[in-house]
């Protein structure tokens, strides 16, 4: 049976979206996650904002290694938030 998603201080959505199941979604101040009007969200959808660092053209660090022989630039330097999920 579908059901509207409810919104949060950092979940904002639109009028008259529904999910099926269960689905997880977490957001944060700094990753606020927002979903249209008129949305059907299937069941195990997961949103999970907290541990991707998206300043890169490519998430994964095997990208990097196999086409550049580097680490992925968010491994050098200073941890960002992201990829410290958070913490």
């Amino acid at each position: 049976m579908a059901a509207e998603i409810v919104e949060t201080e950092f979940l904002h959505v639109g009028r008259q979206t529904l999910y099926n199941d269960e689905i997880t979604i977490v957001a944060t101040a700094e990753a606020q996650v927002y979903i249209g009007s008129f949305c059907a969200v299937g069941k195990n959808l997961k949103i999970i904002t907290l541990n991707h660092d998206w300043d890169y053209p490519a998430l994964q660090g095997t990208f990097y290694r196999h086409h550049f022989n580097t680490p992925h630039p968010g491994e050098v330097g200073t941890p960002t938030r992201e990829r410290t999920k958070a913490t």
